[in-house]
Formats: structure tokens, C-alpha cells, sequence
């Protein structure tokens, strides 16, 4: 694994697996940052994404982020 891509490719997949995981298998409860935000947090129901949600919202959204950091990291 000597190719930096390899590597770059095996991380990303990971990490679209893990936030896969968590938000469409396992579920999160919203109340969990409501106390990041200064309010109080409360046991409300556990919330998944859907499929497609994930896929057609949360997935793009990952994946620019990924690619414009990518992107700055290759012009300097």
C-alpha cells in the first residue's frame, strides 16, 4: 500500500460506512445536540435517514466537502 490513493480511497469508504452505520442503521436522537447548542437535552425518539436521504442528500453533501478539501490540498 505504498500508493497514498489506495490509502485515501480505504479511509473515505470507512468513513461513508461508519456515518452509514450511525444515521441510517442505528439512529440518532436529536436531543443529543441540543445541549451543544445551549438548550436542554431531551430523550426524544431515536430518528433515522432513509436510503434514499442518505444517499441522495447526506452522501453528496460528505463527498464535496471531501472533494473541495482535496481539491485545496492539490493547489498548494
Amino acid at each position: 500500500m505504498s500508493d497514498w490513493r489506495i490509502v485515501l480511497a480505504l479511509v473515505v469508504l470507512l468513513c461513508i460506512l461508519a456515518a452509514y452505520i450511525i444515521e441510517v442503521l442505528l439512529g440518532s436522537r436529536l436531543g443529543t445536540f441540543n445541549a451543544e447548542l445551549g438548550r436542554d437535552a431531551d430523550c426524544g425518539k431515536k430518528t433515522r435517514l432513509s436510503h434514499r436521504e442518505f444517499f441522495c442528500r447526506y452522501l453528496p453533501i460528505m463527498l464535496g466537502v471531501g472533494g473541495i478539501l482535496f481539491f485545496l490540498t492539490q493547489l498548494g
